[in-house]
């Protein structure tokens, strides 16, 4: 068990100033919480970044929030947090269960050191995700963000007693209602991060969780971009580091399998909002294949896919999936041409529709009509429409 405690820096004439909203933290390995009294040695990150390069992460971060009015990420003063229980793992990082001072369950979510290159490396990922948090008002849909610690650097989230979405969804029986009612909960979240004109950038069943009362919220906003006024991106900070997600190649990219066409190219264009909208339709056929198939799972190369997918290839309608949600939710976010995808309100109402028809018993002809399909499973579509 780990018990987190503040220190204080030492001024430049020699006494202790406090760091007050700064702090930095350490956490000590003890077998009974006590804590210690702050003293006053300069503090460097265990993972290798002083407060002062931790600062300088945390301003470019808050330099891509529009409009000059970015909140800084809230810091916890203590916690405790449990390194013999893992409860999640990503490519560079691993998900710790905590106890805040009042009690609360909490999800801490640090670096994992034997993933790194280099000490230090993906500290400022980790600082631009909580700043990108930190924008955010609380939303029924989305993982409530508790605030920053800095020593060890890590995030605090609320606990989410049901876990991954993939988990949740192979360890039991979902029927066609609660699988509507799952893409229903993902489509609010989704449209209320582009009502702020925050692209979410890797939106897919792994970055999902469950909460105890069934309700889905999507995490992970380490690829998130904010939006300009005029539409374009907010330029995103160079000096941040950082690995990719799973099965992805670069810290700017989602997985290829999830990725629009246009973020595949050679030379390929920043994600946008209706770059989220393909993903979310990638995202239904995880919910309807039950986290058992992992989209395109006959083609193992990823240049092979994206390669394909490029000239048309997309992905048929599941076998448990009626025909109207395929045709009427997930197809229409595969178009090629941008435009020509539904935006998330969009998305969100038909899912409104599909979710009151399937509590009202009612069907339609495409609710029983036979699958449609391509050759091995897939359907292809004009590229160039």
């Amino acid at each position: 068990m780990l018990l987190a405690r503040r220190k204080t820096k030492q001024g430049k004439k020699g006494r202790d100033v406090p760091l007050g909203a700064r702090h930095t933290l350490t956490t000590l390995a003890v077998a009974n919480p006590v804590y210690s009294e702050p003293d006053s040695n300069p503090v460097y990150s265990s993972l290798g970044t002083s407060t002062m390069e931790l600062d300088t992460h945390r301003r470019r971060s808050m330099a891509e929030v529009p409009g000059g009015r970015a909140q800084p990420p809230a810091e916890i003063d203590a916690m405790t947090v449990y390194e013999s229980m893992v409860i999640g793992r990503g490519s560079f990082w691993l998900v710790y269960r905590g106890k805040l001072q009042d009690g609360r369950t909490v999800a801490v979510k640090r670096v994992d050191h034997q993933q790194q290159l280099h000490e230090g490396a993906h500290d400022g990922l980790v600082v631009r995700e909580a700043v990108f948090w930190a924008q955010i008002a609380s939303h029924d849909n989305l993982v409530r963000f508790y605030g920053l610690m800095r020593e060890p650097l890590q995030l605090v989230f609320e606990h989410m007693e049901n876990g991954a979405l993939v988990a949740y969804l192979q360890a039991r029986t979902t029927d066609e209602t609660r699988k509507r009612e799952i893409l229903l909960d993902c489509a609010r979240a989704l449209n209320y991060l582009h009502s702020l004109d925050i692209i979410h950038g890797d939106v897919a069943a792994r970055n999902v969780l469950v909460a105890a009362d069934h309700r889905c919220k999507l995490s992970d906003l380490r690829l998130a971009q904010f939006l300009r006024a005029s539409g374009t991106l907010k330029a995103r900070g160079s000096s941040h580091g950082g690995s990719a997600a799973q099965g992805s190649d670069s810290a700017g990219s989602a997985p290829v399998r999830w990725a629009a066409p246009e973020t595949l190219q050679k030379k390929g264009k920043e994600a946008v909002k209706a770059s989220d909208v393909w993903s979310f339709g990638v995202l239904g056929y995880e919910v309807w294949t039950e986290g058992k198939t992992t989209p395109y799972a006959d083609i193992g190369d990823e240049r092979v896919v994206a390669t394909r997918v490029r000239e048309g290839l997309r992905l048929a309608c599941p076998p448990l999936c009626p025909r109207v949600v395929h045709e009427t939710v997930m197809v229409p976010c595969w178009a090629a041409e941008l435009y020509r995808r539904p935006v998330a309100q969009d998305l969100l109402d038909r899912l409104l529709d599909l979710v009151g028809r399937a509590t009202a018993g009612q069907q339609s002809a495409g609710d029983v009509d036979e699958q449609m399909g391509f050759g091995p499973g897939y359907l292809e579509v004009n590229a160039d429409e």
